[in-house]
């Protein structure tokens, strides 16, 4: 979708990936997309805007994705952008460039495996979310507190914050 400006507000099935390239897209109803559909995947300086909570089967985004809702998916991916909204349960993956999360993460797992996850407030991150840290990804908080579940950090960096955890692993790493 290139330069436009598209609201969804009946249920559509895709089958493959969904991609935003440019323009804008606005899901409302709930069921805009399929929930077993393909990927949603939103590009750089494209914006994403939910008009009610949302369920796909899978999200990737380097942009900007805003509403006051939730949008849960089994895996999102990020690599860059801003996240504005709430996510839901599933696993949230760090690969690349700067993504700042001002709305909260229900990820059971949280993996930052390149770039940096710069949350935007306080306890951005469930509580018992699983957090592994690798490849020298960064885990920015912002100067704010968060607790998450156990916390592994194989080569990668917590920074900015306090960050609690229920057990740590941390073979080479750098807290600061």
């Amino acid at each position: 979708l290139a330069g436009l400006t598209l609201s969804l507000s009946w249920t559509y099935t895709f089958c493959v990936t969904t991609t935003l390239c440019a323009g804008s897209l606005t899901l409302y109803g709930g069921a805009a997309i399929s929930d077993t559909a393909g990927t949603l995947d939103v590009a750089s300086g494209a914006p994403l805007t939910l008009g009610a909570n949302e369920t796909v089967s899978a999200l990737t985004s380097a942009g900007t994705i805003n509403g006051a809702f939730t949008l849960q998916a089994a895996t999102y991916g990020v690599s860059g952008g801003q996240v504005d909204s709430n996510l839901g349960t599933g696993t949230l993956n760090q690969t690349a460039n700067t993504t700042t999360l001002n709305g909260t993460a229900g990820a059971t797992t949280v993996n930052i495996s390149g770039g940096t996850l710069q949350l935007g407030g306080a306890d951005k991150l469930a509580d018992t979310a699983a957090l592994n840290i690798s490849g020298g990804g960064t885990l920015n908080l912002g100067g704010n507190t968060d607790t998450v579940g156990a916390v592994t950090l194989p080569h990668g960096t917590i920074s900015n914050g306090t960050k609690t955890g229920s057990g740590y692993t941390v073979p080479q790493e750098t807290v600061s």
